[in-house]
């Protein structure tokens, strides 16, 4: 027997099937494709459940602050940037109300302070102004400048009164 007759009855015996280079290389650029068409597709789901949260939020924090001056016969006074203390016991569990909000920033409430007597803000939103406007057009009337959420640079503030 020669070399050459050895050499393939051995590799018949004993190897394994097993894929090509070429085959690999398809099944590699195959998933790369897949994850580039999965990617942004989650970035927007994930961007669209983290503005849905803060909705949900923005809803519970408003009626805690109405139900607060329903009771106290008017609003919580300016706590200097931060939540007043009798207003925390309004708020719902878990104490996230001293943390960012679901879509970055920071609550404010103030009262009696601009040009709004009372108003709760979401200041530092990251995003900028493109953010703001869009979570006005989603949440409200889509005008920056009128109804109950505003937009003031990258400021997105829900007035009261």
């Amino acid at each position: 027997m020669n070399v050459s007759s050895r050499f393939f009855i051995r590799r018949g015996r004993c190897s394994e099937p097993a894929f090509s280079l070429i085959e690999v290389m398809i099944a590699v650029v195959l998933i790369g494709v897949l994850a580039a068409l999965a990617v942004p597709a989650f970035q927007r789901l994930l961007g669209s459940s983290r503005d849905t949260m803060f909705a949900s939020d923005l809803r519970a924090a408003t009626h805690a602050i109405e139900r607060y001056a329903l009771e106290h016969g008017s609003w919580p006074p300016d706590a200097g940037g931060s939540w007043p203390e009798g207003l925390i016991g309004f708020l719902p569990p878990p104490d996230r109300w001293n943390k960012p909000t679901p879509i970055g920033g920071s609550w404010v409430w103030s009262q009696g302070v601009g040009e709004h007597n009372a108003a709760l803000s979401v200041d530092g939103l990251p995003g900028g102004a493109a953010h703001a406007l869009a979570l006005d057009r989603r949440l409200d009337d889509g005008d920056p400048a009128a109804g109950s959420l505003r937009v003031a640079g990258a400021r997105l503030v829900y007035v009261f009164e």
